[in-house]
């Protein structure tokens, strides 16, 4: 999702829940980054490396990405989710920027 407002030039507003905790998460994504957040120290789980595969990548890469509401979060979902990631949000754009990156070349 971090990814999407560079590729279509527009800001986003996104509205999750923490699976964690619960707690409604609020984000603004622009172009060039993250605006601001709700809570402020969200990060973003990701799925072990390679366990990702491009024929399904729903189910191995999307149903595992998540908005986590903080430090505390993060902790307990990488506790029960063995090889798991989690990025800030900082991290987690940045990323995003650097895969898409050749595609938004081509456009």
């Amino acid at each position: 999702m971090l990814f999407l407002p560079a590729m279509l030039d527009q800001s986003a507003q996104v509205r999750s829940r923490c699976p964690v905790t619960g707690v409604d998460v609020r984000l603004t994504v622009e172009p060039d980054g993250v605006r601001d957040s709700d809570p402020p120290a969200l990060q973003v789980s990701f799925p072990p490396l390679g366990t990702t595969s491009t024929a399904d990548i729903t189910a191995s890469f999307c149903c595992h990405v998540h908005f986590l509401a903080g430090p505390g979060a993060a902790e307990r979902w990488l506790a029960d989710h063995r090889g798991a990631t989690a990025l800030t949000l900082g991290e987690a754009f940045e990323l995003g920027r650097l895969a898409t990156q050749p595609l938004l070349a081509d456009c």
